[in-house]
């Protein structure tokens, strides 16, 4: 099951609007009515886990459909307790971002934990939860497979991955993965230099690069936005045997080495029942389909009104990570760079383009200058910048530690699963 990241404006549908009854699924569109009311309400996000901390709780607070906007919440007073009456005070480290101390509470298995809130003054709780004893990941692994499109549609290729559990010790477990990829690109041009600013002493505000391929290579690793959910409840064995957690299309992605890597949080009934709901609802897109829409009710609310709703969860769960598992794509299967067209701005010599450069108002730096790919071009260049500095598509030039270990590299046999 996939669980897609929602904004404020989906949050906002998907927990507040009135249950309509049971009964059969149906595919006729509904739009709710949402009024002022249901605004500014309490969004809550963050986990406790067995992880070293510090722990992150992020607050906000909703907005209008029409508006789609994220409004951090600051100066509130957060606490995460335990059962055991340890507890410790958040520290507001950015504008609704509390975090604990690098030293402080720590997640113990077999405790239950529970987060406090007072802002604009209310005073909003969750119920304990056990931090569940986590279960491993047995294997992770990928096959290279073809999706048959629709009527209308193209097959897809790429590669399905597939994740299997060690038993766990109790007869019923629940689950929820969050997924990180790793991939490596190129720019398009390479690095000559880099002008700063024209207060950069002693070099005119230019540094020259030693080497050309400086910004050429960047691997960038992200949070995937899918979301996945099981439960163990009606298996005859608490294990998973692979399980389908993601499939990565034929793509620039795969133009050199893709590496995936699985946290495996071992969490409550209650949690998971909320994370299998928010799935079921976030399938919907731009209108509300198949069974009729119902509160997502979550685990904390306002001690003093517990009709008001409040949006989101506080997650207390035992955590497993994998190693990262490299794929690469198999021979024959290619795809055309998505660079299109690299527009070159201005040429000329040297210090004409470096004339240019320094005129350019200090809103465009730092500005990178390139060297064309063609060696009989040897004077610098000024382009687009993401056609010569990779950072600018978000990764970084810093190659991952585990990206040469050829023990986590996935080989395909050439075959169409």
């Amino acid at each position: 099951m996939q669980i897609r990241k929602s904004g404020s404006n989906k949050l906002l549908i998907l927990f507040l609007i009135i249950a309509l009854g049971l009964g059969l699924s149906c595919s006729e569109k509904y739009w709710p009515e949402l009024n002022s009311a249901y605004e500014h309400l309490l969004v809550i996000d963050g986990k406790i886990t067995n992880e070293p901390g510090p722990y992150t709780i992020n607050l906000s607070t909703s907005s209008s459909i029409e508006q789609n906007s994220f409004n951090p919440l600051s100066n509130a007073h957060v606490v995460i307790s335990d059962d055991f009456g340890n507890s410790e005070l958040l520290l507001e480290t950015s504008s609704g971002k509390y975090q604990t101390a690098i030293n402080g509470i720590h997640g113990i298995i077999g405790r239950k934990y529970k987060i406090s809130i007072i802002v604009n003054g209310k005073s909003y709780e969750s119920t304990f939860e056990e931090l569940k004893n986590p279960v491993k990941v047995e294997k992770l692994n990928a096959e290279w497979v073809k999706h048959t499109g629709a009527s209308n549609e193209e097959d897809e290729y790429g590669y399905q991955f597939y994740l299997s559990t060690e038993t766990a010790n109790e007869t019923v477990s629940y689950y929820y993965w969050e997924l990180t990829e790793t991939y490596q690109y190129t720019s398009y041009y390479f690095a000559h230099s880099i002008y700063w600013g024209k207060n950069l002493p002693g070099k005119n505000g230019f540094e020259f690069f030693t080497h050309v391929d400086t910004l050429l290579n960047c691997w960038k690793t992200k949070q995937i936005d899918e979301r996945f959910t099981y439960t163990t409840k009606n298996l005859k064995i608490p294990k998973l045997n692979r399980f389908i957690i993601n499939f990565v299309p034929n793509s620039e992605k795969l133009n050199y080495k893709y590496a995936l890597q699985v946290k495996q949080y071992t969490i409550s009934e209650n949690a998971y029942v909320f994370l299998n709901s928010l799935q079921k609802q976030n399938d919907i897109e731009n209108s509300l389909y198949t069974t009729q829409p119902y509160q997502i009710l979550g685990n904390v609310q306002n001690v003093d009104d517990l009709e008001e709703p409040v949006l989101g969860y506080f997650l207390t769960a035992g955590v497993i990570e994998s190693k990262p598992l490299i794929v690469k794509r198999p021979i024959g299967f290619n795809v055309p760079s998505d660079w299109g067209e690299c527009s070159v701005l201005t040429a000329d010599n040297l210090f004409n383009v470096m004339e240019r450069v320094q005129a350019l108002p200090s809103r465009y730096w730092p500005v990178v200058l390139a060297v064309d790919p063609n060696p009989q071009n040897t004077n610098p260049i000024l382009v687009d910048a993401e056609c010569v500095d990779c950072r600018v598509k978000g990764g970084v030039p810093v190659r991952p530690a585990f990206w040469d270990d050829n023990s986590l590299l996935n080989t395909p046999d050439g075959k169409i699963k």
